[in-house]
């Protein structure tokens, strides 16, 4: 069997933004930030029977995605330009082979990849360019992995899988600066699933694994919504961890409720660090040591036929994070830049097949992001959200669905603390507060599949 797929994006953002200043000094600030990305993406995938006992699987994808961002910025004495430009692509291709006897499976393939982002990011102030640390970069990746797996039962309740694979990889940059480096990583992984009774499944993993890179951190850019200059970073490499989950999950009809309790034990974690450049301290992303990592998840799906809402069901997520990895800039013990602490979000669903109609909605609790920058700290709040939609299918083919977002009017607000020099060192100076409402908005989405 032979599936093809695509997808051709068109997205565009824009926003206009204005500050009024009242200390130390009255000032207006007015700007604005321009977006556009055109996206191309192909896919396929070809699943073939070799006997009764064998099937080869192949998965091949190509994704590109062109971006171009301009930001503008004005006061009564200055005015600045942003202008980035960027062209990133990645092509996939995976092949696999499987072998079944009894309840036993051996799997063995291959995966190669190849990565590439081009940027091009310039700064003018009152007509004058002003230099970016490594602003100018192509990066490229050459990646492989080989794998084996296998997984077989144990009696009648148990479960085991073993695997492992090993990957190499190929990191070159070019442009402000020139670097090859060269990657190895073996990833093991044992899986052990065990249940007790017909509704309940215990399930202990073990894995090594290796974080993805993300390109654009190796390159330097200036965001005037925020006023700072970071730097590109040649030197990151992908962190790596070891991982030790434990799950369980409990079955009532269709519904279930599953927990889950995992550490990991991070090595060269990828966060915030200083830098220097040409003798300036700039901000960026890099490998900072060893870091820990607990989490505990919950999910809830629960069905409400039971109670004469036939068709309605009710779902809910939560995850509590905590981690912990030391600080360059103080020295100190202090969460991971980026983790939330705290998510959770409920949910509800109703299907009448009568009317051919679906409709629901979902509220998102309040969370809280936290960057640990050289100078500064920053936090972003989102505010709880309520969404609706009604989802109307009159055929296998047509959707059509209404929805509405934001329909709490919650506030987006970002808390920067400003310090004199590198944090630890220098006091602090200032802190900045910005609140943001985007407002409600409401969109209609028109689908109509194809084939069978």
């Amino acid at each position: 069997m032979l599936r093809l797929n695509g997808l051709v994006q068109d997205k565009r953002k824009f926003a206009d933004i204005a500050h009024a200043v009242i200390f130390p000094a009255p000032d207006a600030i007015v700007g604005s930030e321009r977006k556009h990305a055109r996206t191309y993406e192909g896919g396929l995938r070809y699943d073939r029977a070799l006997g009764p006992a064998d099937d080869l699987e192949l998965v091949g994808s190509y994704r590109s995605v062109t971006t171009v961002g301009i930001d503008r910025e004005s006061t009564a004495w200055e005015y600045s330009v942003s202008d980035e430009r960027s062209n990133a692509s990645e092509a996939i291709l995976r092949a696999a082979l499987r072998h079944h006897r009894g309840g036993a499976t051996i799997e063995i393939g291959a995966e190669g990849a190849v990565n590439s982002l081009d940027v091009r990011n310039a700064l003018v102030e009152d007509g004058e360019p002003v230099p970016l640390p490594q602003a100018n970069v192509r990066v490229a990746e050459r990646r492989a992995e080989l794998f084996v797996t296998a997984s077989r039962p144990f009696g009648a309740r148990t479960m085991a899988e073993f695997g492992v694979r090993y990957e190499i990889s190929r990191l070159s940059q070019t442009g402000d600066i020139d670097l090859v480096k060269s990657f190895a990583f073996w990833k093991p992984r044992a899986r052990l699933v065990w249940a007790p009774a017909p509704n309940r499944t215990i399930r202990l993993l073990a894995e090594r694994a290796v974080g993805q890179l993300d390109f654009g951190d190796f390159v330097g850019a200036a965001s005037l919504t925020s006023g700072t200059i970071s730097a590109g970073n040649a030197d990151l490499e992908p962190d790596s961890l070891w991982r030790v989950e434990l799950s369980y999950e409990r079955r009532f009809g269709a519904g279930s409720f599953t927990l889950a309790a995992r550490r990991e034990w991070i090595s060269d974690l990828v966060d915030q660090l200083p830098v220097v450049v040409d003798g300036v301290l700039y901000d960026a992303v890099g490998n900072i040591g060893a870091a820990r990592r607990d989490t505990v998840e919950a999910s809830l799906k629960w069905p409400l036929d039971g109670f004469g809402a036939r068709g309605v069901v009710v779902t809910a997520d939560f995850v509590a994070r905590r981690g912990r990895a030391t600080d360059p800039a103080t020295g100190e013990r202090r969460p991971i830049s980026g983790d939330l602490p705290v998510e959770a979000r409920v949910a509800r669903a109703h299907d009448i097949p009568a009317w051919m109609l679906r409709w629901g909605g979902s509220y998102a609790f309040a969370r809280t992001e936290t960057a640990f920058k050289v100078e500064e700290i920053e936090a972003d709040h989102l505010a709880g959200r309520l969404d609706l939609f009604v989802e109307y299918r009159p055929d296998a083919r047509w959707t059509l669905r209404l929805f509405g977002k934001n329909l709490t009017d919650s506030a987006a607000t970002r808390t920067r603390d400003i310090y004199a020099g590198i944090r630890g060192d220098g006091a602090l100076r200032y802190r900045e507060l910005r609140v943001l409402r985007s407002g409600r908005y409401v969109g209609l989405t028109v689908q109509r599949s194809f084939g069978g």
